[in-house]
C-alpha cells in the first residue's frame, strides 16, 4: 500500500552506497561520511509587453553528487582508472592514460525514525582528479573525497528515489547492487505497486512563427521531436541546435498564463 501524500521524510544518514561498473562488479560502501546532491537547473522565462508572462524550471538531468567516505582501494583505482597491463602486478598509475568511467551510484538512506529510502545515479562519472589528504599526527583518518558528476539515463531522468515501503519486493533487492533505469519501468509483469498511473504527458506544437523563432535553439528550449504513428507517437528531445525550418517540433502542453 502507498504512503499517503502527507508522508514525512528526513534524510538523516547514509548507511551504505554501492558503486555498480558496467562488467557487473559491484563494491558497497559501508562507512559513508557525508552525500550531497546537486541537480541543475534551466529557468525558461517568458516575456510579454516587457513584462514576464511566464517562468517555468525545467531539470536538465545533470548535476554533481559529493561523496565522503572510507572505500575499498580497488574501488578508488577502478573509478579513476589507474589500472595499467603494462605495470607490474599491483603497481597504479594516474596520468594522461587515465578514463574515468562511467558508473551507477545507489544509496541507502533512513530518517530519524528508521524509515528508508532509496536513491539511484545511473550515469555517473568521476569529475575530479584523484586526490589524497594525509595529516601526519591527526586525530581522525580522513575520509576520501569524490565529486560526481552524473548524467540523464536514455529516459532522460537525472536521478531516482523510493521510499522503500512503496516498492515491490523485486525492485526493492536489486535496487542497491542491480540497479537499472528498466529495473524501476512500470510493466505489466512487475515495477508498478497498483497505485494510480502517471498522467499521460500532452504536446502541443511548437509556433514557429513566432517573432524571432529563428534564433533559437531547439535542445536548450527543449523542444521534442516526434515519431511513430497516431496513438503510438513517442517524442525524443531534439538534439538540433538551430532551427530545422523542415522540422515541426513540439513541447509539453502547460497552462497559459
Amino acid at each position: 500500500m502507498a504512503t499517503n501524500n502527507m508522508t514525512v521524510f528526513s534524510e538523516f544518514e547514509a548507511r551504505s552506497m554501492s558503486f555498480i561498473f558496467g562488467d557487473g562488479d559491484v563494491y558497497n560502501i559501508q562507512c559513508v561520511g557525508k552525500v550531497e546532491n546537486e541537480a541543475n537547473i534551466r529557468n525558461i522565462v517568458k516575456n510579454c509587453r516587457g513584462s514576464v508572462a511566464k517562468k517555468r524550471t525545467r531539470p536538465t538531468g545533470e548535476g554533481t553528487l559529493k561523496v565522503t567516505a572510507h572505500m575499498p582501494y580497488e574501488c578508488y583505482v577502478r573509478l579513476h582508472d589507474m589500472q595499467r597491463e603494462e605495470l607490474a602486478s599491483g603497481v597504479y598509475a594516474y596520468g594522461q592514460s587515465s578514463l574515468h568511467p562511467e558508473v551507477c551510484v545507489t544509496a541507502d538512506i533512513f530518517d530519524e525514525d528508521d524509515n528508508e529510502k532509496l536513491k539511484a545515479w545511473p550515469r555517473c562519472t568521476i569529475s575530479t582528479g584523484a586526490n589524497q589528504t594525509i595529516e601526519n599526527g591527526g586525530d581522525e583518518v580522513a575520509e576520501v573525497e569524490l565529486e560526481i558528476g552524473y548524467m540523464p539515463d536514455k529516459y532522460n531522468e537525472g536521478f531516482y528515489e523510493a521510499l522503500a515501503a512503496n516498492l515491490s519486493s523485486e525492485i526493492k533487492s536489486q535496487w542497491m547492487n542491480a540497479f537499472t533505469p528498466d529495473l524501476v519501468r512500470a510493466s505489466d509483469d512487475g515495477g508498478d505497486d497498483g497505485g494510480d498511473d502517471e498522467p499521460e504527458v500532452e504536446y502541443v506544437e511548437v509556433d514557429k512563427t513566432a517573432a524571432g523563432y529563428s534564433s533559437k535553439n531547439p535542445h536548450d528550449e527543449g523542444w521534442y521531436e516526434r515519431s511513430g504513428e497516431e496513438g503510438s507517437y513517442t517524442y525524443e528531445l531534439s538534439a538540433d541546435t538551430e532551427v530545422n525550418n523542415e522540422k515541426t517540433y513540439y513541447e509539453p502542453a502547460t497552462p497559459s498564463v
